[in-house]
């Protein structure tokens, strides 16, 4: 019963006629004195509902530099609005809260660690970790202790990420950081998807290890050009990876001939692999319009005999300061005739390959990506069924997995999909992912020192949802937000 149907019920009860004792029935005094009733939806549905008020994490950039009013730190004040709105709330959105952990600050290692040895049951909510701070020399020794702690608390972690030290730092010209170091990564027996994040690494510091349900790796590097990969020699031989399935290889200004250092890792752990994405191999004779290497990636696929899906990640201008990818949509356009021409060698062939994403800049008048997918299928890829372009300036927030975040068969022809949220809204057409109102990501490298504050190592941390103060917003002064306001305008729509 509604409100207002209890409401007029009540009212009528109060007029009407006496009985023939003289006084209202007893059966209307008790109905009208009932309080009235609100029933909770099943906790699987209120799950779902709060869910959807919240953005896909895909879209949301943790980095401190888009200070405290980015989409990421709106998500993270929702979700600590949800909990609060009453004790049912609480015990289904807790989950929400915890099942990503992401650093920020190397304060909030201690701090969740301090938290879940108050609550093991908290431990058991986390299923992703990602570190993107920095960690000091003077601090590696309390950091390794406190994630080692963290691992061993969380089994039910099936994602790890750890990129230390670069984008919050991307403006200091010297700064010495130590090679990654091998974190006990046995620990987590449940472990699927384990990212790395290298801006040097010694190959010494490979050692052996077998990851017996990893399903996919992914590894960035930047500034690749000032360094080898041997690194990935040392995997190859000494990991031991039997499910591996998907494996992502981004560099930033990589060298020219980066690609024949991947064959030795492809050669042994290519065996299952479906998903691939790699730095696009460009031929470096034409300065003007450099060009697709067909032979590097030719190279590539022939390793790959069960590959499905192949993405390209753009090559970045050498130029200081520049962020500009060299593969555009002009060269795109270009593809299908470079690859299949006789001058250039040895045509692009699959006989497996199903899907292939490309990342550059977009633009309205981008080509038509069935326009290139009919002239390579009619080259030797039996099996393809779609291209798509992704925009590049979805690639400073969503990172090199946006395309399996959202696979290539999300969306039919003819059909259009939107993510609209305070800070997000991208749009996925056929053949087409791009940014449309996404003004932060814009305006990634634009000075914010004014949002940072620097706090105690003690008083920050990622568990103060009892506290007066949001650490996830930057700024203390900075008034929490309404959940109610916020839900009202977050909207998840398909367009068909």
């Amino acid at each position: 019963m509604s409100q207002s149907d209890s409401f007029a019920e009540h009212s009528s009860a109060l007029l009407s006629p006496p009985t023939s004792r003289g006084g209202h029935s007893d059966a209307s005094d008790s109905e009208a004195s009932k309080p009235l009733a609100f029933k909770q939806p099943p906790p699987e549905i209120l799950l779902d509902i709060l869910e959807f008020a919240l953005p896909p994490t895909v879209f949301l950039d943790a980095s401190l530099a888009c200070g405290p009013l980015s989409a990421w730190c709106l998500a993270q004040r929702t979700k600590k609005s949800l909990i609060l709105v009453c004790k049912c709330w609480r015990e289904i959105g807790t989950p929400l809260l915890y099942r990503k952990i992401h650093f920020r600050h190397i304060g909030q290692v201690a701090a969740l660690l301090s938290t879940l040895q108050g609550n093991t049951r908290l431990g058991e909510m986390i299923m992703d970790i990602k570190m993107s701070c920095h960690v000091m020399s003077q601090c590696f020794v309390m950091f390794d202790d406190a994630l080692q702690h963290i691992l061993g608390m969380s089994p039910n972690a099936t994602r790890l990420s750890l990129s230390m030290g670069i984008r919050d730092l991307i403006g200091i010209r010297n700064l010495l950081v130590p090679s990654t170091r091998q974190y006990d990564l046995q620990k987590c027996k449940s472990l699927t998807i384990l990212s790395l994040f290298f801006d040097t690494c010694d190959k010494d510091y490979v050692k052996y290890l077998t990851l017996e349900h990893l399903q996919e790796f992914q590894i960035t590097v930047i500034w690749s050009y000032l360094h080898k990969l041997d690194f990935l020699d040392e995997i190859a031989r000494n990991w031991n990876l039997p499910c591996l399935c998907r494996f992502t290889m981004y560099e930033w200004r990589p060298k020219p001939s980066q690609v024949s250092q991947y064959l030795k890792f492809l050669d042994a752990h290519s065996k299952r692999l479906t998903t691939l994405p790699i730095t696009a191999p460009l031929d470096r004779e034409y300065a003007v319009e450099p060009l697709l290497h067909s032979q590097s990636v030719q190279s590539v696929l022939d390793r790959c005999h069960a590959l499905e899906h192949l993405a390209l990640f753009p090559l970045m201008t050498e130029f200081v300061g520049s962020h500009e990818p060299l593969l555009d949509t002009q060269n795109i356009q270009i593809l299908p005739d470079h690859c299949s021409s006789p001058m250039h060698g040895r045509s692009l062939s699959h006989k497996t390959l199903r899907w292939m994403d490309i990342r550059a800049t977009w633009h309205p008048s981008a080509p038509d990506p069935n326009v290139i997918q009919v002239s390579w299928k009619s080259q030797c890829f039996p099996q393809l069924q779609a291209i798509r372009l992704l925009d590049w300036a979805l690639l400073r927030t969503t990172g090199p997995r946006l395309h399996l975040v959202i696979p290539p068969d999300s969306v039919r022809h003819h059909e259009t999909l939107q993510w609209h949220f305070p800070g997000v809204h991208v749009q996925h057409d056929a053949g087409h992912i791009y940014k449309r109102d996404m003004d932060y990501v814009s305006s990634y490298g634009a000075t914010c020192a004014g949002y940072e504050s620097f706090r105690n190592i003690v008083n920050a941390g990622v568990d103060s949802m009892s506290r007066d103060f949001d650490y996830d917003s930057d700024d203390e002064t900075f008034e929490s937000v309404s959940s109610a306001s916020l839900i009202q305008h977050m909207t998840a729509r398909r367009e068909i």
